[in-house]
This record gives structure tokens, sequence and C-alpha cells, in this order.
């Protein structure tokens, strides 16, 4: 909502006075960029089960605040270049596709660790049989490769028509390609995870249920910093907490003995 506002004053301001207004232009991108950043980053916690099945990050935690301001850096570059462009036509498309080619490094480095830590985390939960889990993150799984199918043939499409100089014959869905289906992505992702990892009773009572640390990851980074401590699941019937479970017991005095 935040960015939103902020580029609807920039392009008004732009409509208005025929100039980009340098603070709120290159605020309205900061902003951009933040959100960008923290999708990816929390799109990482939750491919290696952070909160569902760990506690805590753990050694990935340095790995992951490490993308984060790299791509922070990268991208923010690259899209003030690119919207500098589109006002001086001084700045050529050599720069900015020099810095295109990191900034699709980053991605790459992402979009590797999300599925390689996905992998390793559904195959921990198969051998441990934890059923309801596994079925949540494989369909996370699935929402991850339908939206990556989804941007590699409009980023081919867009590669085709900039490549066959066709932009202006297809200006009107040229934001759609450049910016819109990055958003309409992000949305559907952000709409899977608040769907499937939402707040149950049974989230609840089974959070790190048989979260023990032998989990043989290490490679990935995917191993428990929680000591040795061995948590099994609760086997019973009857809810963990009921009402009057606090209350005392009422001692009749008459029968009451004192030993």
């Amino acid at each position: 909502l935040i960015e939103n506002m902020i580029l609807y004053f920039d392009y008004a301001h732009f409509n208005a006075s025929g100039a980009r207004h340098e603070f709120v232009f290159v605020l309205g991108i900061i902003i951009t960029m933040i959100r960008r950043t923290i999708s990816r980053m929390l799109i990482m916690a939750v491919s290696i089960g952070f909160a569902i099945v760990r506690p805590d990050l753990g050694k990935n935690k340095k790995h992951i605040l490490n993308f984060g301001v790299v791509y922070f850096c990268l991208g923010l570059t690259q899209q003030i270049l690119i919207d500098l462009a589109k006002v001086h036509t001084g700045i050529g498309d050599r720069w900015r596709t020099l810095l295109s080619i990191p900034v699709a490094a980053a991605d790459s480095g992402c979009y590797w660790f999300i599925f390689i830590s996905l992998y390793h985390l559904i195959t921990m939960l198969r051998v441990r049989q934890q059923i309801v889990k596994l079925a949540v993150y494989k369909t996370f799984t699935k929402v991850l490769v339908f939206s990556l199918i989804c941007a590699t043939v409009f980023s081919v499409y867009h590669l085709y028509l900039t490549a066959s100089h066709q932009v202006i014959q297809h200006w009107k869905i040229w934001w759609l390609l450049d910016e819109g289906i990055w958003n309409i992505l992000f949305c559907v992702i952000f709409l899977a995870i608040c769907f499937l990892f939402r707040p149950s009773q049974s989230a609840k009572r089974y959070a790190y249920s048989q979260l023990s640390t032998d989990m043989a990851d290490d490679e990935y980074g995917l191993e428990d910093d929680i000591g040795n401590v061995e948590l099994q699941p609760v086997e019973t019937d009857e809810p963990l907490f009921a009402l009057g479970d606090d209350e005392e017991p009422v001692v009749d005095k008459k029968t009451a003995k004192v030993d």
C-alpha cells in the first residue's frame, strides 16, 4: 500500500510537471526493492521449515541475510537505471544489460536454495512420516513450480519482443510483461503462504513435534540447533488445555482427613 501510494505521487508529479521528483522517485524504488527482497527472504525461510518444522533459522540466517543485502544493492541499482532510461535517452541498454546479469544470477541462486531446501525438507518429513506437514510442503512446492514456469514463459516472451523490436506494437501489455507479472506472482505466492500456514489448533498442539537433531542435511544447512532434545507428539484425544485447568480442587472439609 505504501509502495503504491508513493509511486502514484511520483507519476502524478511527472504527469503534471514533465519531470520526476528525485526524492519521491528514489524513495519509491527503495520501497519496491525492500518488498522484493523481503519476499525472497521470506520464501527462503519457509523453504527450510522455519516456524513449522524448526524453531529457528540456524546457520541459514547468515546466508539469508547476506543474500538480502546483495540482492537489494544489485536490484536497486538496476531499477534506478531502468526508470531513468524511460526519461533520459542518454542511458544506454548496455549498463542495464550488464546489471541484469548479476541480478539474474542472484535470483537463480535464490531459486536453487529454495528448491534444494524443499527437496531435503520433504524427504525428511516423508522419512519421519509427518503426513500433514508433508502434504502442506508438497502443495507449497507445486505453487512455486507453477510460478517459476509462468515467470519463465513471460520472460522468454519479453526477450522476444525486445529483440524483435515489437515493443511499440505491444505497448498495451508492456506493463504486464515488465512489472505486472511479477506483482501477480508475488501476490499468488504470498496468498498461498497465508493459506497453507494459517494458524490452527493442530498447529498449536503439534508445532515442532517429532523434532530432533539427527537430520542428515548438514551439507545444505538444514541441521537443527536446538540441542539434544527430542520432542514427541502428544498421543491423547483430550485437549491439552481446557477451561478449569487452573482452578483448585474443591475439598469437602467434612470428609477430608489429615495424615
